[in-house]
């Protein structure tokens, strides 16, 4: 399962919550659910939740750094066109 079209620059797991997210030169951003099981026979289960778009590519370059905030399902991400994006759901 590929889900990036270009090359994936950063990939951070949170650290209470089930996520994690991967960042990519395609100026897009995925963020996942993720579980493995206790019982080892069984596969872990990764499922795609969201697909960021707000960066722009600069020179074939697109998002270039991802993390999560330590407490809250937020995520930061740092983009070759110069700006960093807060990403937070709307309560």
């Amino acid at each position: 399962m590929r889900l990036n079209q270009l090359t994936t620059q950063d990939v951070d797991f949170h650290p209470t919550y089930p996520l994690f997210a991967s960042a990519s030169d395609d100026a897009t951003l995925h963020v996942f659910h993720g579980m493995v099981h206790a019982d080892l026979d069984r596969n872990a289960l990764i499922t795609p939740l969201r697909i960021l778009r707000s960066h722009c590519s600069q020179d074939c370059e697109g998002v270039k750094g991802c993390a999560f905030h330590p407490t809250q399902p937020w995520l930061f991400s740092a983009g070759a066109d110069g700006s960093i994006i807060l990403f937070c759901d709307d309560v």
